[in-house]
């Protein structure tokens, strides 16, 4: 459980979590993840196969839950190599906006990654007001968070 009373929790069976009934809010989400071409078993989603690919090993989902009900999910990339870890969406219940869902789900993959700096750049007004209370300092596609 976190500060902000949401339990975060790691989904390691990505090719499940693609073929559930996800809600409305969570569709954007789902093709990002999905064009991210994720290490997971070749399936079909939305009509579209989507194979297994080695090139993002180190990709991580998070789902924040309030009881049973997921309200969030925050995809991360490990550090590899040459490259920081990198924090690449985030996506919430838009009927908890201010709650702190998005918080939570930063909680969480803080205590899972280590390695510093953390990369991300904003896609929206609301993600910039998120990364800035999170201690991230940057401008443009140049973020961080040390």
């Amino acid at each position: 459980m976190t500060d902000s009373g949401f339990k975060v929790e790691p989904i390691d069976d990505l090719a499940a979590w693609m073929r559930c009934d996800l809600p409305d809010w969570a569709m954007n989400f789902v093709w990002y993840t999905a064009a991210r071409n994720l290490h997971v078993e070749p399936i079909i989603a939305f009509g579209q196969p989507f194979e297994r690919s080695e090139r993002y090993p180190g990709m991580r989902l998070l789902a924040a839950k309030d009881g049973d009900a997921v309200v969030g999910y925050l995809l991360y990339e490990e550090a590899h190599g040459l490259f920081a870890p990198h924090l690449h969406i985030v996506a919430r219940d838009p009927a908890r906006r201010g709650g702190r869902v998005g918080d939570a789900l930063w909680e969480g993959m803080l205590s899972r990654v280590s390695a510093r700096p953390i990369e991300a750049w904003p896609e929206t007004p609301d993600g910039e007001r998120a990364m800035k209370r999170w201690g991230f300092t940057g401008a443009g596609m140049d973020w961080e968070y040390k």
